[in-house]
């Protein structure tokens, strides 16, 4: 199997540590700290390397999980976007609380909430958005049942994702999916 190639670019927002050079060894490329967001950069030549374990419907579960949170996401805000990628992760597990996010994050609670709010969020509107974009982004495969969408927005009851569902749009999951 073929090395896997080498980005050409990654940043962190966290200071840079006392030997950035390990981390610069270790991607093989220049690394950035103080940046807006983390960033891996690869050159756009590489999009054309065949994958071996390409895998089509994945692809679009993940091409329509990207167009979701595209909607879910108001304007061009580095941090929420960061947030909500963390929210990928850790809704399939069910810890997509405060303290949860902040631990990925490296940060405080208080520190989450006030970068935020400076972005014109709040943690809850902004996973409230996220889940309700999913969810109709997962609605739309009728690959998926109620049940998997349920755990795949970190919901520990289905009951309680349809209440959420109705709170966000006005109909239950099921009568949305019907109506698509």
């Amino acid at each position: 199997m073929p090395e896997a190639p080498s980005p050409s670019e990654v940043t962190f927002p966290s200071p840079p540590p006392a030997n950035p050079a390990v981390y610069e060894a270790f991607f093989g490329c220049p690394v950035q700290f103080n940046a807006p967001y983390v960033a891996v950069r690869f050159p756009a030549d590489y999009m054309a390397i065949p994958l071996p374990t390409a895998n089509p419907a994945l692809r679009q579960l993940l091409d329509r999980q990207s167009a979701a949170l595209s909607s879910a996401l108001p304007g061009n805000d580095p941090f929420a976007f960061l947030v909500q990628q963390v929210f990928l992760r850790l809704l399939p597990e069910a810890r997509v609380s405060l303290r949860d996010v902040a631990d990925e994050l490296a940060l405080s609670v208080r520190t989450l909430q006030r970068r935020l709010t400076a972005s014109g969020q709040t943690f809850q509107g902004l996973l409230d958005r996220t889940r309700q974009e999913l969810a109709q982004s997962y609605l739309r495969d009728p690959s998926l049942s109620l049940f998997e969408i349920t755990m795949l927005l970190g919901f520990a009851e289905q009951s309680s994702f349809n209440w959420a569902f109705k709170q966000w749009v006005g109909l239950s999951p099921g009568v949305w999916r019907e109506g698509e």
